[in-house]
């Protein structure tokens, strides 16, 4: 009946999944912290958006860390060939990773910094300054 359970000739391939990284947990409490933020006026005005994207930041931080780790530790292991030149691939590809991470680092510490900035002139922006204007 189900012959092609027990049949030898019939093979699966399973792929081991790789499981999530820890940028998912850092955008899922960014995401919260987000949520929270828009929650209430209370919260609103206690949360700025540096506090929002501390976890992207701090996943960027860690990741430059553990990375300039692995850089040091493959200069020290890894035998160089007199063709290969200073680096070795993987080398080279931990320093444009160690990069990509800086650059998101500082754009996302921009980003949040932009944010703010917007948020002050806009309610400047929005402020009804004519009671103001008259008791003076």
């Amino acid at each position: 009946m189900y012959a092609s359970i027990n049949n030898p000739k019939i093979t699966k391939t399973i792929h081991e999944k790789k499981p999530p990284g820890f940028i998912c947990e850092a955008a899922f409490f960014s995401v919260s912290l987000f949520l929270a933020k828009l929650w209430s006026d209370a919260t609103f005005s206690a949360i700025s958006y540096t506090i929002v994207l501390f976890p992207i930041m701090l996943f960027f931080l860690l990741s430059i860390v553990f990375n300039i780790l692995k850089f040091l530790k493959l200069l020290h292991t890894e035998d160089l060939n007199d063709e290969a030149g200073l680096l070795s691939p993987k080398q080279i590809k931990l320093l444009f990773t160690v990069t990509r991470n800086l650059l998101g680092y500082f754009g996302v510490y921009l980003l949040s910094g932009e944010l703010e900035k917007h948020l002050i002139q806009k309610e400047l922006a929005m402020q009804n300054l004519g009671p103001a204007v008259l008791a003076l």
